[in-house]
């Protein structure tokens, strides 16, 4: 998942939203994507999301929504369906995009962690430990 935009991701617009889409979307069916209908309904259901969701959230769910969706106005009109609610979807997003093996396998115990029904207190320690180590992995990441 290749993200670059002139802005930090945490300030993404629905431009940037938009162009994260193409870039999917040509990676995904190796063609480009063309706007269908008037492009401004899909920057304003962009703009909307953003209001709604977490920039993160809505960047992991874009990929699968290429799955079986080829518009961003259908996309839009059901996230819901492609959203997959992490406690850490921030630490989700990097360690998927920039993370190696190591970092992944951290990823990995913490999503099992978080999935766990009745975790003990030990279990919570272990996820806020494994957590704070991703996240300060992420900080040492050149993210401008």
């Amino acid at each position: 998942m290749d993200v670059r935009s002139k802005h930090k991701i945490e300030d993404y617009n629905a431009l940037d939203l938009k162009e994260y889409w193409r870039k999917q979307y040509n990676k995904k069916h190796k063609e480009d994507y063309s706007t269908h209908g008037y492009g401004g309904t899909e920057l304003k259901n962009l703009k909307q999301l953003l209001q709604d969701y977490d920039v993160y959230t809505i960047l992991l769910a874009i990929p699968a929504a290429l799955e079986e969706c080829n518009s961003i106005n259908i996309f839009c009109s059901e996230i819901e369906k492609y959203i997959t609610n992490y406690e850490f979807p921030k630490a989700v997003f990097y360690c998927l995009t920039k993370g190696d093996k190591e970092i992944q396998h951290k990823l990995q115990d913490l999503l099992v962690l978080e999935a766990k029904w009745l975790p003990t207190a030990n279990d919570l320690k272990r996820k806020g430990t494994i957590a704070s180590e991703i996240y300060e992995w992420i900080n040492t990441l050149n993210l401008d």
